[in-house]
């Protein structure tokens, strides 16, 4: 596996007008993950960083995640993923796109935190 996990979210252009966040911070979320999952956090392992799409330009976010697509074409826009050779969980936060996918933040930070602890099998 190229360490890439994609939902389906594609946005070709993104404009940086209304934002969305998370309801509770990244490392609340992180230990209500690690209780449900009942798997004991380890100070040893950093938590992956919470990269919002409106904190980096378009060409910053494509030379992070480019080893992670390896042969595959690289997306014309953001999308949410897990990148495992940065420890970086990038995510879409136009608030546009949540009016029209109701999901929240929170739950896609929860969505990636369970993937990477669920697909790498270790405690966090």
């Amino acid at each position: 596996m190229f360490g890439l996990h994609l939902i389906l979210i594609v946005i070709s252009s993104i404009t940086r007008a209304e934002t969305v966040t998370s309801r509770m911070p990244v490392e609340q979320i992180h230990n209500i993950i690690a209780l449900r999952m009942n798997i004991k956090v380890s100070p040893q392992i950093p938590l992956p960083k919470v990269v919002y799409s409106s904190q980096i330009p378009f060409e910053e976010y494509l030379n992070l995640v480019r080893a992670n697509f390896g042969k595959y074409p690289l997306p014309s826009g953001f999308v949410n993923m897990y990148s495992s050779i940065h420890n970086m969980i990038f995510l879409i936060d136009d608030a546009k796109i949540y009016k029209l996918h109701p999901i929240e933040v929170t739950s896609r930070i929860q969505y990636w935190f369970e993937e990477n602890y669920l697909l790498k099998g270790r405690s966090i």
